[in-house]
């Protein structure tokens, strides 16, 4: 696996959207501080530089900047394409606001919690469920939707460190459990699984991305017990999101968005086709091509039984019978 160094842009793509999204910002109400990390993504995703050359090497300055920008322009550009109905839109933009609030830009030397990066997963997972025509609003867990009629419960986390799984899944497993609803937990993993913010340098091939990206995701979820820690009836399984940074040529980059849907209810075949059925109805939401040239997505039902290594599997057999209610 090999890292690229640089970025790269094509045909504009990602210098208009970085200003797209600083205009509807601005449309919506919203300023943005010059110093704050959308403006400085911006700044250098079309700096002067661009205008000889279509690439920003090493050696800049805003090497960083830049590389960090390229996923948080893109999901914000998701965001602000698919807002709420109106009256879900002040809620919305209360969370918009929190999201342009100025976390450091280079989030993993900054051991503040990052509240801007937070409410803006909170807000991707609400346009993800927008697109998908399931939205019912944003409240307790974090976002309601409706599924087959049902209303469901989504606590959106995201990972800064791998030190916080095992206290951000129980904290939203008991969101969920409060709600006395079906729910889902939806975990971003970028930061936790790539702190260093490395471009993966590939071939554009999808079963190559989606090869590496898998067992990225599904080593990090085996090493760790979330069958104990989310045993529950109310907790139908996980999201997994992984923004897996691409360098796919020498003249293109960008962003793969992949869900891995991962279910904790794999004995109980009733509620694991039900999660597969919710599977089928959010992946509707994610990111496109058509949408955003740059970002195409992956969306992944990993085995029932993937989440768990063996061992544990043996373990939980010999201390429980009986089936999940």
């Amino acid at each position: 696996m090999a890292f690229d160094p640089q970025v790269h842009v094509v045909d504009e793509s990602l210098r208009q959207q970085a200003q797209v999204v600083l205009d509807q910002l601005q449309a919506h109400g919203i300023s943005v501080n010059p110093t704050s990390r959308f403006a400085r993504y911006a700044k250098a995703l079309a700096g002067p530089a661009w205008d000889t050359s279509p690439v920003i090497g090493p050696e800049d300055p805003d090497i960083d900047v830049a590389r960090w920008g390229v996923q948080e322009i893109q999901a914000m550009r998701f965001i602000l394409e698919y807002p709420p109905p109106e009256n879900h839109r002040s809620v919305w933009l209360a969370l918009l606001r929190e999201a342009c609030k100025d976390d450091a830009v280079l989030d993993p030397l900054d051991p503040r919690i990052a509240r801007g990066r937070n409410a803006q997963h909170h807000l991707f997972c609400g346009g993800v469920a927008i697109k998908a025509n399931v939205f019912s609003g944003f409240c307790e867990p974090d976002l309601r939707v409706t599924f087959e009629g049902q209303a469901w419960g989504i606590a959106c986390k995201r990972l800064k460190s791998p030190l916080q799984f095992r206290d951000q899944l129980t904290g939203a497993r008991d969101q969920i459990v409060g709600q006395q609803i079906p729910g889902v937990i939806a975990v971003d993993l970028t930061e936790a699984l790539n702190p260093g913010n490395e471009h993966l340098l590939t071939p554009p091939a999808d079963d190559v991305i989606a090869t590496k990206t898998i067992a990225a995701v599904q080593g990090f979820i085996a090493n760790h017990d979330i069958e104990s820690w989310l045993s529950t009836t109310w907790v139908r399984g996980l999201v997994c999101i992984y923004w897996q940074r691409l360098q796919v040529a020498a003249d293109k980059m960008g962003i793969n968005t992949t869900s891995l849907f991962v279910p904790c209810c794999w004995r109980h075949e009733t509620r694991r086709a039900e999660f597969g059925r919710f599977q089928e109805a959010w992946s509707r939401g994610f990111p496109t091509t058509a949408e955003s040239p740059v970002t195409p997505s992956l969306h992944t039902m990993l085995d029932a039984r993937a989440a768990f290594t063996p061992q544990r599997l043996a373990n939980r057999h010999l201390r429980t019978s009986g089936t999940q209610r």
